[in-house]
């Protein structure tokens, strides 16, 4: 099993030894891709799954190098940002993207190109909340209709809240791995499927069969440039 994961910062890290952890588990024969352009910094050690002895390293090599030997599973590295000219080879022959980023331009390449054909589980999360969503590309849900403001160009990144807690990135590559524990266990994809987590402990979930009513309301949710809450 192919799974490549787009960001390994502040939930990426965690997502990263999480995932290996419950591959080597269940025994599947795997490699890892990881892609992630940025290096360590400072401010990231609080709340981020690296130590000071890695300040100045790239983080998908960071991680890459600490976890591969330890759970003998082959890790491949990408250490460049994700931009229109060099993302294309980066999606072949993987199985499952684990999409890690805090930034829609990145998500919006990830949507628009081939791996829309191939299972996508996308993580985000805010000060004290959070969500996972999995769609399945062109054979599932268009994820433009759920969350419209994926096409705007609303931007920053969480790491640039220093009050934000490691605990809210910690719970949702948590939620990440219940969610590929159960894709592996029952071997069903739904077209979509949602789970919404909150720093106390609360998760909700939610699965869309039906979803020609989130494509009128985001019609509507772009033309005043808004947001579609979850809800």
């Amino acid at each position: 099993m192919r799974i490549g994961i787009l960001g390994c910062g502040g939930t990426g890290s965690y997502v990263v030894p999480n995932v290996l952890r419950l591959l080597q588990e269940k025994n599947i024969k795997s490699k890892l891709r990881l892609i992630d352009g940025d290096v360590v910094e400072a401010r990231n050690i609080p709340r981020q799954n690296f130590c000071y002895a890695d300040i100045g390293k790239n983080k998908a090599a960071v991680l890459a190098e600490r976890y591969a030997e330890a759970f003998g599973i082959p890790i491949e590295v990408y250490c460049k940002r994700l931009v229109t000219e060099t993302y294309a080879n980066l999606f072949a022959e993987v199985e499952l993207w684990i999409v890690c980023v805090d930034n829609n331009v990145t998500r919006r390449l990830m949507c628009n190109t081939s791996v829309r054909t191939r299972r996508v589980l996308d993580v985000g999360n805010e000060l004290k909340y959070g969500q996972v969503f999995f769609h399945y590309g062109y054979f599932g849900t268009n994820i433009y209709d759920i969350h419209p403001e994926i096409r705007l160009d609303k931007e920053g990144s969480c790491a640039e809240t220093p009050q934000q807690s490691y605990l809210i990135n910690y719970m949702a590559a948590n939620a990440v791995t219940i969610f590929l524990n159960h894709l592996i266990e029952t071997h069903f994809y739904p077209n979509y499927f949602e789970i919404l987590f909150n720093i106390n402990g609360d998760i909700s979930k939610r699965k869309i069969e039906d979803y020609s009513k989130y494509k009128k309301l985001a019609e509507k949710v772009l033309q005043k440039g808004g947001e579609l809450t979850n809800g």
